[in-house]
This record gives structure tokens, C-alpha cells and sequence, in this order.
């Protein structure tokens, strides 16, 4: 399988934009994020304690844990933790998530144990913020469109936002940063930041390897979602498309992290450009790749950086291209 494939497959977030996105299973993909974001941000401000790197980025105004409480009782009720936590009251609770989830926890645990499981971490929050600042403000506008939820003014200014009625903004809070007045301000800032960070080449090195690990697994939530809803490029046309599992069952999913950021294709509908490992292994025989294990000793496959290249130019390039798929997709969709 090629190093884009595990993208390129992806039907979730295109179907957005037709409109395919139900009530249902919108439900599931804010409550695999809760997980996700409820551990994260819970490991962040333990190692926050002792780690001057994490400390200098773990910024409570990009917390999203209170934000996915608020729209998961919209959309499931007040009881909406035990909707969601059927086997346990807890969030740490493996069972109560399906198997990406579940698997991206693990992932994010087993990254704390480690000698630099701070820096480690702040791969996959910035992964995770910087995708919400970006292009996370066009899948809000997504979102609402496709749930037939009230519309809010395009380009409104968080202080805009702030002053809108609930039902403009109920279900959605998740994409809004209140405590963030300017997010392009925010984002550059954030950028400089990580760029300074006192790391070593050997640290950068490890940091660039868990982007793309928490990339892929990002990639993962959205593959199993599909499995879900059975979104298939076959049926990529079809407007009511066969759910291939219950909306609460999920799907094992293993592949290869992509090198390069895919969000802009597959919001604007153009394939994955290829690497350029993937165009000098035409004649090559295709890698085996390790797929993750859910537990606590979890591997992962890696791409090869450049090493020619200095790490904190390829941590800026990660970052700068989230900043510009919004950008590229906002063009070519609006």
C-alpha cells in the first residue's frame, strides 16, 4: 500500500460537501475525539509540570475538552456521558471507544512513558490544534451546512462569534477558540514557538516521526467512520450510501502514515500527489510496513526525513502546510 493510499481512501470529509454527513454519525466522530482530546490534554498538563517545552505550549485557551462536553449534550442529551461511556464512567476506559480510538489513545500513552514523551506529545497536539485553527474553521461551516444547522456569518471575528445566539453556534463549539482573538495571530505565534523549542537534532528527529504517526492516525478515525457509514469510492455519487456496520461498532484499521499533509485534496477532490520516495520505488519491491498495536508497547511505522534537512525547517513545513490547505480548500470550494 502507498504511502498516500490510506488518504487519498478517505470519503468522510469530502462527503461533507455533499452533504452526506448524518446527525448519527456526526455523533461519532465528536465522541472519538472527546477521547482523544480528553487524554491528550489531560498527559499535556501532567508533563507540563516538568517539562519546560510542554509547559512554554500547553496553552489552556486551545483546550477542547470542555468545548466537545458542550456539543456532545447537544447532540446526545444531558445524559450524554453514559450514551457515550456505556461500559464504564470513564473516559480512560479503552472499552467505551471504538477500535481507532481506542488505538490513538494507546498511541498517545505509550508516548508519555517515553524519555521525550513531552515533545513526543506536542506532535500530536499540534497535529490536532493547528488542524482546528485551520482547517478545522472551514469543517465548522461544513458541519453546520450538511446538519442543517443555522448558518453563522462567514468570516465573523471571534468577538462576532461571541455575540451570536445559541443556536448559532450549539453542536459546533468544538471549532471555536473564544479565548484566541486573532487565530492567524495565534497560529504564527504558536509556529515561532515550536521553532524555538530546546531540543537536539535526535529530539526533532523523533517529534517530525510522531507527526506523521498522529497524522495516520488521525487519517484512521476518519477511515473507520467510513466503515461505519460504508462511504466507499464506488458509491462516492450515490446519495443515500449502504452503512456497511452499527453506529456503534467499528473497524481495525493499520496503514502507512502519508508524508505530505492531503487535507487540501481531499476537501477540494484532487488526488494525493505522490512523494518522492513513491515515485523512486516504481521499481522497487514495496516496504513492509508495521501497523499499530493496541497496547501499551504499540509500534510504528516510520517514513524516512531527509536528514540533509534540518528537522526544525521540516517541523515549520508540517506546520505551514495545515496553515495553507485551509486556505487552498476555502478557494476551491467557496
Amino acid at each position: 500500500q502507498k504511502s498516500h493510499s490510506l488518504a487519498e481512501s478517505v470519503q468522510f470529509v469530502k462527503r461533507f460537501r455533499k452533504k452526506q454527513i448524518t446527525w448519527e454519525l456526526y455523533q461519532l466522530l465528536i465522541r472519538d475525539l472527546y477521547f482523544v482530546y480528553a487524554t491528550m490534554e489531560e498527559l499535556l498538563d501532567k508533563l507540563s509540570e516538568t517539562n519546560e517545552n510542554v509547559r512554554s505550549l500547553n496553552y489552556p485557551e486551545l483546550k477542547r475538552k470542555e468545548s466537545l462536553e458542550q456539543d456532545l449534550e447537544f447532540f446526545y442529551g444531558s445524559d450524554w456521558k453514559t450514551k457515550i461511556m456505556e461500559s464504564s464512567p470513564c473516559y480512560q476506559d479503552p472499552a467505551n471507544m471504538s477500535p481507532a480510538t481506542a488505538n490513538y489513545v494507546a498511541r498517545l500513552r505509550y508516548c508519555a512513558k517515553q524519555p521525550n514523551g513531552g515533545e513526543l506529545l506536542l506532535s500530536h497536539a499540534y497535529t490536532r490544534y493547528l488542524g482546528d485553527l485551520s482547517g478545522g474553521q472551514l469543517l465548522k461551516r461544513m458541519t453546520r451546512r450538511s446538519l442543517d444547522l443555522k448558518a453563522q456569518p462567514r468570516n465573523a471575528t471571534t468577538e462576532q462569534i461571541k455575540q451570536l445566539s445559541n443556536d448559532m453556534v450549539d453542536g459546533t463549539r468544538f471549532y471555536d477558540f473564544f479565548d484566541i482573538e486573532d487565530l492567524v495571530k495565534f497560529k504564527i505565534s504558536y509556529r515561532e514557538k515550536l521553532d524555538s523549542l530546546d531540543i537536539n537534532k535526535d529530539i526533532a528527529d523523533k517529534m517530525v516521526d510522531e507527526a506523521n504517526v498522529a497524522f495516520r492516525l488521525n487519517m484512521e478515525l476518519f477511515q473507520e467512520l467510513d466503515g461505519v457509514a460504508g462511504f466507499t469510492e464506488e458509491n462516492a455519487d450515490s446519495s443515500t450510501p449502504t452503512p456497511s456496520k452499527s453506529v456503534h461498532d467499528g473497524v481495525n484499521m493499520a496503514g502507512t502514515p502519508p508524508p505530505e499533509c492531503p487535507f487540501s485534496a481531499m476537501l477540494s477532490g484532487k488526488s494525493v500527489p505522490k512523494s518522492r520516495e513513491e515515485e523512486s520505488s516504481k521499481t522497487e519491491e514495496p516496504s513492509k510496513e508495521v501497523p499499530t498495536k493496541q497496547s501499551n508497547d504499540i509500534e510504528v511505522s516510520k517514513k524516512n526525513i531527509p536528514k540533509d534537512v534540518d528537522n526544525r525547517i521540516w517541523i515549520k513545513i508540517i506546520l505551514i502546510s495545515l496553515l495553507v490547505v485551509s486556505i487552498a480548500a476555502f478557494m476551491k470550494i467557496y
